[in-house]
């Protein structure tokens, strides 16, 4: 099982094309069997309707050379809310679901939603909805199976970062409340975006075997300001992640806008 992660790539940008390419050139040499976009897939406003030209020039067109399924989740640009990105224009949610079933290489069933694939079960969570007040709903549809135990893995992702030494921060509010109840201790991995950078976090204490990826360095990076413990962590390029599963073993890769490995690490579960 092989994938990639990466998210804030939707500023139609050279340096998100100059992300996809290394992307493109990643998937064709080790394989990627799909590609989870964390969220800020088009800025600064999301879509304003299913037929949006911001769909092509942001997700379509900078990702044509990559040949693999991209299952996507929302960020707050995604949602809309003025340029700064509040989030606030929910009524977006459907826009985008609506527009993912005209698709079949980009994949939102739902804004939030779980798949098996191999031996791994991935859920996507709508962190932007969570950040609204609006988590109950995933809370009760989710718990249950995200807290269940499992014989392979379980790797969440979404837009926010439980963990982050990036200019955001730690979760706060419906984000942190959300995350307590469907990921802390329950899932193996966990994908997000938001900050601008890449960090692979050291797992908490609070949060059992849990470990936090920020892969949000698609097209843009920021500062890193926090302090938590943290395997490896940059600022300063652009990029994505890349994983492979292999039984109980996971390696995986920071790879920059060039095709440069940054930064390795394997676990078991």
């Amino acid at each position: 099982m092989r994938f990639a992660a990466l998210g804030d790539t939707g500023d139609d940008s050279a340096m998100e094309y100059a992300v996809a390419k290394a992307l493109a050139a990643k998937c064709a040499q080790s394989g990627c069997d799909e590609v989870l976009l964390l969220g800020d897939d088009i800025y600064p406003q999301g879509p304003a309707s299913v037929t949006d030209p911001a769909f092509d020039n942001a997700i379509t067109k900078p990702f044509a050379p990559v040949n693999s399924e991209f299952w996507l989740t929302l960020g707050n640009h995604d949602y809309g809310g003025g340029n700064a990105g509040a989030g606030t224009d929910l009524w977006k949610g459907p826009i985008w679901v609506q527009w993912a079933a005209t698709q079949t290489k980009f994949i939102l069933p739902a804004t939030s939603y779980d798949r098996v694939d191999g031996n791994v079960h991935f859920f996507a969570l709508d962190s932007n909805l969570m950040n609204q007040g609006q988590g109950a709903a995933q809370i009760a549809e989710w718990q249950a199976k995200m807290t269940a135990p499992e014989a392979g893995w379980k790797i969440a992702f979404a837009h926010h970062p439980y963990l982050s030494n990036g200019d955001h921060g730690n979760a706060t509010g419906g984000v942190l409340a959300g995350y307590d109840a469907l990921v802390c201790g329950h899932v193996d991995l966990f994908l997000d975006g938001h900050d601008h950078s890449m960090q692979w976090l050291q797992p908490t204490a609070k949060c059992g075997g849990t470990e936090f990826i920020v892969s949000g360095a698609g097209a843009e990076h920021t500062g890193l300001s926090g302090s938590n413990p943290a395997y490896y962590q940059s600022a300063s390029t652009y990029g994505f992640f890349w994983v492979e599963i292999n039984g109980n073993n996971l390696h995986g890769e920071f790879i920059d806008q060039n095709g440069n490995v940054l930064f390795t690490r394997d676990r078991a579960r």
